[in-house]
């Protein structure tokens, strides 16, 4: 054969592929990938994340230190608010010779959202160790709103270490999975709190950190057209480009995601391996929470230095502050159930438990008044003011606001409050109303349509020269949360369904997926909520009342008995 020239293909073998026809068709792709891109981009993308851009943006163009905590910290656990009087930053970081530190690590459980600044948990806990003897311990608080356990962890290893904690304690929230599996877990409403997670590798973990010292790096880094790998792989909410074509309020399942087990499986495996080491790495660890799936983990741990209980948790009255965080009885109440299981011969505390009184019989001699001519309504105990009304709404970021005046000035006649099964009237939504209510009114379900006509029960007046009644409606849930929802039989129909007082209509539904909840159509809710006063339970005696006080300007102060309360076992 002569040099250069190239041999036929011998008989039955195929010709080498042509690197031409090869590129061709890689071309072809490129071009259908940008014809399907590109409007992707310039119709959904960029108009999506434009409109984040704008959303909530940090004043700050970079984290900027807390105290002593760097910024590199910063920007793993997302954001740190440090603002109470007990927190670690008010605190050396070289433990004094001869102090005791309790460090306690969460959220804005931990933290003391809606409660002043010496009325969260660490700095009550802190009081009843003082007071009972234990002067040489401090309380320090790592809690900060918004974490989840990830960035507790973080906080904890990257900084608590260095305070020389002799007692851990973690809950009694925290472990939230949404939190523990997503690196915005905002839903977008703030899409530049962006945070490090922490994934499952082997029998360990590995950290994910967001890239970028600038928020807007970050931001840039996170939100790309193209995501990184870390992203698309480590987070369950899907990429940007998807989120862009179905909607910032819908979601789906991430299809890169690493795992296929479920978002609590995966959070549960990662607490194990974090609480392990927090613990090799403790004299003591005290692990509380209202889940019993955590608190089935720490037992099954079975650590020597990992004491596991249940947190106090009652969204009664008054233990619950008006956005749903702990008010400062609820504070107090979760410190002594620390301070329990840190010293365990102390002896028990006590809280309160509330009843609906017998009603009151005439106790009002005073003209009656409609209920928008009292300047104040505030429940007491004693002569000291313990809560009043709030807005009540199923949207989270409305419900909460306080209302001092509540009704003044406004075209209200009188108010409904609706009881659940378990509650009490100080438990219950109350409902303002533009008509007189009468003993006897009949509380009725009704369908448009025709097929329903169901009677929920007969209004009871507080006191007969008194404009608010109540009525108990067990198949409503009104306790918890901020909606009234339905928990009675299955219902003939789901749409069309009013609420009565009498003629009167005071509540509409609407259908949350497969629920059937109810609310005002023309009109606010209100609930009661604690506010910052509080008297020890300790000091009080076996039983008493809480009383409703309103304040009329001609007639004076209005008292009436309002709930019973008695005095219970806090183990």
């Amino acid at each position: 054969m002569v040099e250069g020239e190239v041999s036929p293909p011998e008989l039955g073998q195929k010709p080498a592929a042509r690197p031409r026809r090869a590129r061709r068709r890689l071309a072809y792709a490129a071009y259908l990938a940008a014809i399907l891109l590109v409007p992707v981009y310039a119709f959904f993308f960029r108009p999506f994340v434009s409109g984040l851009r704008e959303l909530n943006r940090p004043t700050a163009a970079a984290f900027e230190a807390v105290g002593p905590v760097p910024t590199d910290v910063l920007r793993q656990v997302g954001g740190l608010v440090v603002d109470r009087a007990s927190s670690f930053v008010n605190h050396p970081v070289d433990k004094p010779a001869g102090e005791v530190r309790i460090c306690a690590f969460g959220d804005s459980f931990t933290y003391g959202d809606e409660v002043g600044r010496d009325q969260d948990y660490p700095s009550l806990l802190e009081t009843i160790l003082h007071d009972r003897g234990f002067e040489h311990v401090r309380v320090l608080n790592f809690g900060s709103s918004w974490h989840g356990f990830h960035q507790s962890y973080i906080l904890w290893e990257r900084f608590g270490l260095d305070y020389g904690c002799d007692t851990v304690v973690l809950g009694p929230r925290s472990f939230w999975t949404r939190r523990d599996t997503e690196f915005n877990h905002t839903n977008l409403a703030f899409p530049y709190y962006l945070h490090s997670r922490f994934v499952l590798a082997g029998d360990g973990v590995e950290r994910i950190d967001v890239h970028g010292d600038t928020h807007d790096e970050r931001f840039g880094d996170y939100f790309r057209f193209l995501p990184r790998w870390r992203y698309l792989r480590y987070d369950r909410q899907p990429p940007a480009i998807l989120k862009s074509l179905i909607g910032k309020n819908r979601t789906i399942a991430n299809p890169f995601y690493y795992r296929r087990d479920s978002a609590d499986d995966e959070a549960l495996a990662t607490y194990r391996v974090l609480i392990t080491n927090i613990a090799a790495r403790s004299d003591r660890v005290l692990l509380m929470h209202t889940r019993e799936d955590i608190l089935e983990m720490g037992r099954d741990l079975a650590l020597s230095n990992l004491t596991t209980f249940e947190a106090f948790d009652d969204d009664r009255f008054p233990y619950q502050a008006p956005k749903g965080h702990h008010s400062v009885w609820g504070n107090h109440a979760l410190a002594w159930r620390v301070f329990r299981h840190w010293a365990p011969d102390a002896r028990d505390a006590f809280t309160l438990v509330t009843t609906d009184t017998v009603r009151a019989s005439g106790s009002i001699t005073a003209q009656p008044r409609e209920l928008s001519e009292y300047r104040e309504l505030k429940i007491v105990l004693g002569d000291t003011p313990i809560g009043g009304l709030v807005t009540a709404s199923p949207d989270p970021w409305q419900a909460g606001r306080p209302t001092g005046m509540a009704f003044w000035g406004k075209d209200v006649a009188s108010a409904l409050i609706l009881e659940g099964a378990a509650a009490s009237v100080l438990d219950g939504r109350v409902l303002p109303l533009g008509v007189e209510l009468q003993d006897g009114s009949v509380l009725r379900l009704r369908a448009a349509d025709g097929t329903l006509n169901l009677e929920l029960g007969r209004i009871e007046k507080i006191d007969p020269e008194l404009p608010i009644g109540k009525v108990r409606v067990p198949d409503l849930h009104v306790r918890s949360h901020d909606d009234l929802r339905w928990i009675g039989k299955p219902l003939p129909t789901t749409t069309g369904l009013t609420i009565y007082v009498d003629e009167t209509p005071v509540l509409a539904s609407w259908l949350d997926g497969d629920e059937v909840k109810f609310w005002p159509p023309e009109s606010d809710a209100f609930k009661f909520a604690a506010g910052s006063s509080f008297i020890d339970p300790q000091r009080l005696p076996e039983s008493g009342t809480f009383d409703l006080r309103l304040v009329h300007p001609e007639d004076g102060v209005l008292r009436v008995p309002f709930a019973e309360w008695r005095r219970s076992s806090n183990r």
